[in-house]
């Protein structure tokens, strides 16, 4: 019996959520997967550990982490893939490059005012916000790429795909050693298009991309320039404060 691949889904994802993403899999490969949210991954990382040993892992952002306190108890997949890792960043440009993404998509672009005043109010982070909240700070100084060699060289082959306009992370911050370190080691590093949450939206091309995706060499930047706290958010918080005050 083909056993399952795990796919370990990153900040705020919602059980629903990640039954979706494993069932898209499920129905275009064949074969079994099975999904698990940020959350419930990190709040019994040994429970988890038992679901990804000896298994196919598929971790999207700061599932990678949940992977990472899995295995320190023991567990270690049969192969485990890395898609948009975290990149170690400020815990404040993370909480607002996170309301950030999808902006520069059109048909969301105007709906800004309601991203902001529902950022926080996502069922899943309502349901579990000190789990959520309180992994931010870890991830900011997750060293995601030193745990994918160090899963490498014990044995468990690596892929990693870094999404060309990521929009959350910031590649280019990071040593280029790094990258040809992991490189040597026998990771698959790739370039795959798209922003940080391309694979929640569409996992399955995603994962297609991958095999034929071109192989990423050096560090590059992963951020769109265009956007920004002071110029984005800034001029929708003033005119939401200003309804706010007329309608008091």
């Amino acid at each position: 019996m083909t056993r399952e691949t795990i796919v370990s889904l990153g900040f705020a994802s919602s059980r629903e959520q990640a039954d979706s993403v494993a069932t898209l899999l499920e129905q275009h490969s064949g074969l079994p997967f099975r999904g698990v949210n940020f959350s419930t991954a990190i709040s019994n990382p040994e429970a988890f550990g038992e679901h990804i040993h000896d298994r196919d892992v598929v971790a999207h952002s700061a599932g990678e982490y949940a992977v990472k306190l899995a295995t320190e108890y023991g567990a270690l997949p049969r192969s485990a893939t890395f898609i948009a890792p975290p990149i170690p960043e400020r815990v404040r440009r993370l909480v607002w490059r996170g309301a950030l993404i999808g902006y520069d998509d059109p048909a969301t672009r105007f709906d800004m005012d309601e991203k902001i005043t529902n950022f926080s109010a996502k069922t899943e982070i309502k349901r579990h916000p000190i789990l959520n909240f309180g992994a931010i700070a870890k991830l900011g100084h997750f060293a995601s790429l030193d745990y994918a060699l160090e899963l490498q060289k014990s044995g468990v082959p690596v892929t990693i795909g870094f999404m060309e306009h990521d929009g959350l992370f910031n590649l280019s911050t990071i040593d280029p050693d790094a990258i040809t370190a992991l490189r040597g080691a026998g990771v698959v590093v790739k370039q795959i298009r798209g922003t940080h949450t391309r694979f929640t939206a569409n996992p399955v091309n995603t994962m297609n991309e991958i095999a034929m995706a071109p192989e990423l060499v050096a560090p590059i930047s992963t951020l769109d320039p265009s956007l920004s706290f002071r110029g984005t958010v800034l001029p929708h918080l003033g005119a939401f404060a200003a309804r706010l005050r007329s309608a008091a």
